[in-house]
């Protein structure tokens, strides 16, 4: 029963030591890096938006199965998803706390 706990032990440290390399080498840098959204990342957020608002894309398509971005169609799985987060965010914290673009 002792070997076992000293392994635990050894391994909440081990974890312990691991947080705190990754926050010391990610911190110092927070502000600069990355420097900013990727234009997939923010076509995503806004087609996300769109539909949420909406229920259309932003070439006016109701409800699509595929969106159109940057002259390729992504499946629209993602975007439903966000949304049904977004929306329980809403319901459970209510309108005033999130706001459109959390």
């Amino acid at each position: 029963m002792l070997r076992k706990n000293n392994i635990s032990q050894k391994l909440n440290t081990n974890i312990l030591i691991a947080i705190a390399m990754a926050a010391l080498l990610r911190l110092p840098f927070l502000a600069t890096y990355p420097n900013g959204f990727f234009v997939d990342e923010a076509a995503n957020g806004y087609e996300t938006y769109a539909v949420l608002k909406t229920q259309h894309d932003s070439y006016g398509v109701f409800m699509p199965l595929f969106l159109q971005a940057m002259d390729d169609y992504r499946t629209a799985l993602y975007t439903y998803y966000y949304n049904s987060f977004l929306m329980s965010c809403r319901l459970q914290f209510g309108d005033s706390n999130i706001n459109d673009f959390a």
